[in-house]
């Protein structure tokens, strides 16, 4: 329990305050949300949709080095470098970056949702993809029912529900850390990949913009 009134009043160069300040905003997003979380998990278990034990199991990687690639600015000058290279990449990119790549040529073969919001939709909207689907197990119900392709539900810490069934049936769980990129994070490590590339993680906002544009 951190009480609004302990951050009003905490110094913000005392080294626990961003510690703590990032707590408290996962906690009020997570009550804020809540009902909503609960209703897309409840949809989304019964899709019956394998998981990541599965995908392990089923899917042989000759390559090593895998690229995660977001939606930030940078990604409208790096998306060409992706091209070169494609056959020695394995791509997973984030429902927002999708479009972004897929009108450059370039097919990743996995991509992954997490938002809960409706909104989400349309990444998945008016495409030419057939790859796999990862979703948070949290993930809006409508866009990962509507999808006809193969998909697989992540399980996440912090859920207590996906905690539990992940126990119950000894299901790695990912990290989400607030955002989609994270989740695809702890995705590929899990999926035991050498190197890591990150495209598009843009930490600021370069000419002003806040995505790739497609």
């Amino acid at each position: 329990i951190i009480p609004n009134a302990w951050l009003q009043v905490l110094n913000k160069s005392n080294p626990l305050y961003n510690f703590l300040a990032d707590i408290k905003i996962k906690q009020e997003s997570y009550s804020n949300q809540k009902k909503l979380l609960d209703e897309n998990f409840s949809n989304n278990i019964r899709l019956n949709d394998k998981n990541l034990k599965h995908y392990l199991s089923e899917t042989k990687r000759d390559n090593k080095i895998a690229c995660l690639v977001s939606s930030g600015p940078s990604l409208n000058e790096t998306k060409t470098w992706i091209k070169n290279v494609r056959e020695q990449l394995y791509i997973l990119c984030v429902g927002s970056a999708l479009k972004v790549l897929l009108k450059e040529g370039i097919k990743p073969d996995a991509v992954i949702i997490s938002d809960p919001k409706k909104n989400i939709i349309q990444q998945l909207e008016g495409i030419n993809f057939d790859g796999v689907l990862f979703y948070l197990s949290t993930a809006n119900y409508e866009a990962t029912s509507n999808y006809s392709y193969t998909r697989y539900i992540l399980f996440q810490s912090g859920f207590k529900k996906a905690e539990e069934i992940a126990k119950q049936n000894n299901i790695p769980l990912v990290e989400t850390g607030g955002s989609v990129a994270t989740t695809g994070f702890s995705t590929l490590k899990f999926l035991g990949f050498d190197t890591i590339v990150l495209f598009g993680q843009d930490l600021g906002f370069k000419e002003n913009k806040t995505h790739a544009t497609f």
